[in-house]
């Protein structure tokens, strides 16, 4: 049986039959940043290649929660769209690109290009942001002026020294699964968060867990 890793203590004996190459991980008593609230709840989270998207899972307990992800599963393979066709997707209130399949609800996190210009050179993009909320592309961005930087930038830019680049890709699945629901990566979740701000939380996560 799939061994889901938990966040804190031993592995979790999963209960569904998840593909060998399906990630899973879970939690007993993970935190989310509602649009109206903050909770606590027992979690399960997968990402599975067939479809290939990300899925969540709440519930009372963890076995609940790993329920309600195969639940959802099931319900996106049963779905009868074509899950690469971009006009079975619907954007939502998303402008980074994600958007949700009309019919069963699946997530794609790069299903379109992003509607957020860069105010430099006019490429769509959602990499990031300066002070005065104005997009800039990954390319522009390193000619940002300093009285432009958001603090958060200036913070990253003090980090990178420290962690290789190497550090930061092993860690970067691993982190970014656990700020999915806060940040804007999974459905349901609360978007705001930049490519590059998630880059640079990644960072500190694993700056932090380097200490």
């Amino acid at each position: 049986m799939k061994l889901a890793r938990q966040s804190f203590g031993e592995p979790f004996e999963c209960k569904m039959p998840w593909p060998d190459d399906c990630k899973v991980q879970c939690g007993g008593r993970g935190i989310v940043f509602g649009k109206k609230d903050i909770y606590h709840t027992a979690f399960f989270e997968a990402f599975p290649n067939n479809p290939k998207t990300f899925i969540r899972g709440e519930g009372a307990t963890v076995e609940e929660a790993e329920l309600a992800c195969w639940n959802k599963l099931e319900k996106y393979r049963a779905c009868n769209l074509d899950h690469r066709n971009s006009e079975n997707f619907d954007r939502r209130d998303y402008t980074n690109g994600a958007a949700f399949c009309v019919a069963c609800g699946l997530f794609r996190l790069s299903m379109f290009e992003p509607t957020t210009e860069c105010c430099q050179c006019g490429a769509k993009t959602y990499y990031g942001t300066d002070n005065e909320g104005k997009y800039w592309c990954e390319k522009c961005s390193d000619s940002m002026p300093e009285e432009l930087k958001p603090e958060w930038k200036k913070e990253a830019e003090a980090l990178l020294p420290s962690v290789s680049k190497e550090e930061i890709v092993k860690a970067l699945p691993e982190v970014l699964a656990a700020l999915g629901a806060t940040l804007g990566i999974g459905p349901g979740a609360k978007q705001g968060e930049t490519n590059e701000k998630m880059e640079f939380l990644s960072l500190q996560a694993v700056e932090i867990c380097l200490k």
